[in-house]
């Protein structure tokens, strides 16, 4: 079996039963479309050399890529030879000792200070549906820890009856409980009862009401 023929039972394979994120799976197979098939998918999955992956680091570096992207690129092909030696039980690479990673260089975290979170939320005019759902998704982007997409996600429903805990499913699909203070639950029920529709959402768009999205919250800040 070649690799080319491997990497869509693989991709099933992650969407069926490792049940990965949407996220996950388009990186994936955008690793695999751009290099790893078009460098390596006619080799046979037992076929597969350490001198093949050095090929295909070097194509890589060649070309301009930056470490975060070659990792990205190593990594899906140390996934996917799991699957093969781990699944599909064919002799493979082994992706930990034959496909080293390149050093990424450690990311550098900006943060707001206490003083720049208090202008920030005090220069939100919170008397328009727009302003108020802005200052609302503030509030509970400061005060939870949830990613963009799993503040977007949300419903109405447990915050209409004062509940402070909510099931997150989040990446990779992994569920959680976020906890919400008292003053967050405050602005989302002020944003929910500012609002005329029944959308299940917390945070919809303007217009008719639908749940507001990654796509369209950053075509709001376009904008």
């Amino acid at each position: 079996m070649t690799i080319k023929e491997a990497h869509n039972l693989f991709l099933t394979y992650g969407r069926g039963e490792r049940n990965y994120a949407r996220e996950t799976l388009v990186k994936l197979q955008d690793c695999f479309r751009a290099w790893i098939v078009p460098m390596l998918g006619e080799i046979e999955v037992d076929g597969l050399t350490r001198l093949d992956v050095a090929r295909l680091r070097t194509a890589m570096i060649d070309r301009g890529l930056g470490v975060s992207r070659q990792y990205s690129v190593l990594m899906a092909l140390k996934v996917f030879c799991k699957f093969c030696r781990q699944v599909l039980k064919l002799t493979c690479l082994d992706p930990d000792r034959e496909i080293p990673l390149p050093q990424r260089p450690k990311p550098f975290v900006h943060y707001l200070t206490n003083q720049e979170v208090e202008r920030l939320r005090n220069c939100i005019e919170t008397n328009k549906f727009t302003g108020l759902r802005m200052r609302t998704l503030v509030e509970v982007l400061l005060t939870t820890g949830l990613r963009i997409s799993e503040a977007l996600s949300l419903d109405r429903a447990p915050f209409e009856i004062g509940s402070t805990e909510v099931h997150i499913v989040g990446k990779g699909g992994k569920p959680r409980t976020a906890f919400f203070p008292e003053a967050t639950v405050a602005w989302i029920r002020r944003f929910v009862r500012f609002r005329a529709d029944d959308c299940r959402a917390v945070f919809v768009t303007t217009g008719i009401p639908r749940r507001w999205t990654g796509t369209t919250f950053l075509s709001t800040l376009k904008n």
